[in-house]
């Protein structure tokens, strides 16, 4: 842990909230390239992924582009969740569990998408209703599930545009977590979003790539 300027009275335990990022905080996976690689056009979703991660476009519009592009099910959703699990940050489950068993509320806030990434936060010992992800529809009547009653096959029908779909989103929903609660909140991200939501919170720490992510490095006044 490098700090920055930081006054000699802080102390971590004061908290009594802290929030993560999913991907590359929590896991060293990104969500959406999962599918991606499935189906073999990780190249195409990746340069969207970048241009989401540099500014260069809303995130709206990427999640739109990148999700009518990989077309998922499901079932392939819920692969993500075994994805997520597999490449989880070494010791993040005993972090979490060091932080509540001193009474401090832990939270996931994440751009991955809802079902996998509240499971691995369940995994991990979040409770669920700590849990904020991006949705997706499904046509419940496509693929003729009457026929071969196979209810995990639902076809994609679109993206739910919410909070978390747009670049500078994350801090309402952070705000809407901490509505009528007390005391510090910190928040450790590694995206531009987590850098926008960073005025939501108490404190903000840059987790992984965001020394190659200057304006997150720059506002973080601590980074892992």
């Amino acid at each position: 842990m490098f700090e920055k300027d930081l006054p000699h009275h802080t102390r971590w335990p004061e908290f009594s909230h802290v929030i993560f990022d999913c991907d590359s905080t929590l896991s060293s996976i990104e969500g959406i390239d999962v599918l991606a690689e499935n189906l073999e056009i990780e190249k195409e979703v990746a340069s969207l992924t970048n241009a989401a991660m540099a500014g260069e476009v809303d995130l709206s519009e990427i999640y739109r582009k990148r999700l009518e592009m990989l077309q998922p099910t499901e079932q392939t959703v819920s692969q993500l969740g075994a994805s997520y699990k597999k490449n989880a940050v070494p010791d993040a489950s005993s972090v979490v569990k060091a932080l509540r068993e001193v009474g401090i509320n832990v939270y996931v806030v994440s751009g991955g998408l809802i079902d996998p990434v509240t499971d691995f936060s369940v995994y991990l010992g979040v409770d669920e209703h700590n849990v904020r992800g991006v949705q997706v529809n499904y046509n419940t009547l496509s693929g003729e599930w009457w026929r071969d009653r196979n209810l995990n096959k639902k076809n994609f029908a679109g993206f739910e545009e919410g909070p978390l779909t747009r670049t500078d989103g994350k801090s309402e929903v952070i705000d809407n977590l901490l509505a009528g609660t007390s005391g510090l909140a910190m928040l450790v991200g590694d995206g531009s979003s987590d850098e926008k939501a960073s005025e939501s919170v108490d404190f903000f720490v840059g987790f992984g790539g965001v020394i190659e992510r200057p304006s997150v490095a720059e506002k973080a006044p601590a980074y892992i």
